[in-house]
């Protein structure tokens, strides 16, 4: 019997039952499902500035360390170009601190069940985080996006540090959601930045929104999310 796949998922899944990742050719599976020899001949295949796709994949931390180490650059850091993750299931955490994503970089309805962390990473094109559910801790302190953000309809349950990061061009964060707190502190948006029907449904109360932080603004105040619309749980966004 076929399988029914969500009509967004586009591209060739995995045989292993039930699975949703992107296969890694030119196996018929995903990398999560590959031997142990089909998974050291897949990541002998990459090297720093490959692009990756793990689009549906179940990320687990041997997964994910294999596929960091494989694209060091040398110096510590992982450098990849175009980068797909989108409906990925990261089951472990996730550090990319300091990485380098040389191209697009995407994360739609990815699933983040613990720590989330892109501290100090640069992102030389564009990046989407649309529909992102964060279970934990969301770090993006101190990372360069030079390319368009989208963080539309993300929830974060914990809190989400944006603290000294740099967006060169727009940002959006319509529709977010952050249970804990927000930080901004710091960042500079150069473009403009949106966060109309952002809310903030933290156990403390946030100071009144902005619907749109204007180009080249720097956010200021506390580690709270003070660009979000206080909201009781399940209330609407406005």
């Amino acid at each position: 019997m076929a399988r029914t796949l969500p009509l967004d998922i586009d591209w060739v899944t995995c045989a292993a039952p039930d699975c949703r990742g992107a296969v890694c050719a030119p196996y018929d599976r995903c990398m999560a499902h590959l031997d142990a020899a089909e998974l050291d001949s897949a990541v002998r295949a990459l090297s720093p500035g490959s692009g990756l796709d793990l689009r549906g994949v179940v990320i687990d931390a041997r997964l994910l360390g294999r596929v960091m180490a494989a694209l060091d650059d040398g110096r510590g850091r992982a450098r990849m170009g175009r980068a797909r993750f989108e409906r990925a299931e990261f089951a472990c955490d996730a550090r990319f601190c300091g990485a380098v994503f040389e191209g697009d970089a995407s994360f739609g309805r990815a699933r983040f069940d613990r720590l989330a962390t892109f501290y100090g990473a640069r992102f030389a094109g564009n990046v989407a985080f649309c529909e992102v559910r964060f279970a934990r801790e969301l770090s993006f302190h101190d990372v360069t996006v030079a390319g368009h953000a989208a963080f539309e309809r993300i929830v974060v349950a914990r809190d989400a540090l944006f603290g000294e990061s740099r967006f060169g061009r727009t940002v959006s964060f319509r529709g977010a959601r952050f249970d804990g707190f927000a930080a901004f502190d710091q960042a500079v948006f150069a473009a403009g930045a949106s966060f109309r029907g952002c809310a903030s449904s933290g156990p403390r109360p946030s100071a009144r929104p902005s619907s749109r932080a204007r180009p080249g603004s720097r956010p200021r105040g506390s580690a709270r999310a003070r660009t979000c619309r206080r909201r009781a749980p399940g209330a609407g966004s406005r």
